[in-house]
């Protein structure tokens, strides 16, 4: 067991890495606004085509009920919100160590690999909600009349959010350790982004696509990361049904945790191998 003083040291490594990751992002601020301004006229186009597709009627049914126009904006707001912060940097900065070699450095370290990716994720996450995530949401509630949710729902909600943020997370960081055998991940880290976008909901609510795919849907654990917070928001679950939705994103977590822990070895396993 370490020593009390070495682990606050560990901890205050970890701190400065969130800080130095929220800093490195300021520096890219301008960058940020041009990239805000390119993301509200894109969620506006959204909610112009959605409100074609009503063809001026308030609402549309679907096989497990009936959606509004205004429950459409606030889930295309809220793609807009989370695909901000479940998009994460780990797969390019984990590919970039491996070609370069500099993961070997990395390994010698007293500071944990993954949790040094965590805490700069946190950082990077930190700085989208400052400059990003409040903004979209001042305007959301200003323009678009957004109706939070209850109490309940909402804690729900949160919760939901940051399960889904971490099966994003552990699935780019598996990722991104591909490079140990591939060299370059890229190609991988397009097609899951693309799965990601089609199956967790982001681009179309899973609530329009066919019962066959949705059956599909529900053993991938794509739609835990999006779509179920969504659903939460808008009170489309029960209590219920919201406790197993949120269950089955812990056992997602536990099962990629696992997955993450045996490619890794195997990853450091040929790392060793081949002289790294």
């Amino acid at each position: 067991m370490k020593p009390s003083w070495e682990k606050e040291d560990e901890m205050r490594g970890y701190i400065n890495i969130l800080s130095n990751a929220v800093q490195r992002s300021i520096s890219y601020r301008i960058d940020v606004y041009f990239i805000l301004i390119s993301r509200v006229i894109g969620l506006l186009v959204q909610i112009s085509i959605w409100r074609a597709l009503f063809s001026g009627e308030e609402y549309v049914s679907y096989s497990g009920g009936v959606l509004s126009i205004q429950e459409i904006v606030t889930y295309m707001m809220l793609s807009a919100f989370l695909s901000l912060l479940i998009n994460t940097r780990v797969t390019n900065t984990i590919n970039d160590k491996i070609k370069t070699g500099e993961i070997a450095m990395d390994m010698i370290k007293p500071l944990n690999f993954k949790y040094y990716m965590i805490f700069d994720t946190i950082g990077y996450n930190l700085f989208l909600i400052l400059f990003q995530v409040i903004p979209l949401s001042l305007l959301a509630l200003l323009f678009f009349k957004i109706t939070l949710p209850s109490i309940p729902y909402m804690l729900l909600f949160v919760v939901s959010v940051i399960n889904g943020m971490i099966i994003n997370f552990i699935m780019e960081y598996v990722i991104g350790v591909m490079a140990f055998w591939f060299i370059v991940s890229w190609p991988l880290q397009m097609l899951h982004r693309s799965l990601v976008k089609v199956f967790s909901g982001i681009w179309i609510p899973i609530w329009f696509f066919t019962d066959s795919v949705q059956a599909i849907n529900d053993i991938l654990p794509f739609k835990y990361i999006f779509f179920t917070s969504a659903s939460i928001f808008l009170e489309k679950l029960t209590f219920h049904e919201a406790y197993i939705q949120i269950f089955i994103q812990y056992i997602w977590i536990i099962v990629l945790v696992l997955a993450e822990r045996f490619i890794w070895n195997k990853g450091l396993n040929r790392l060793i191998i081949q002289g790294g």
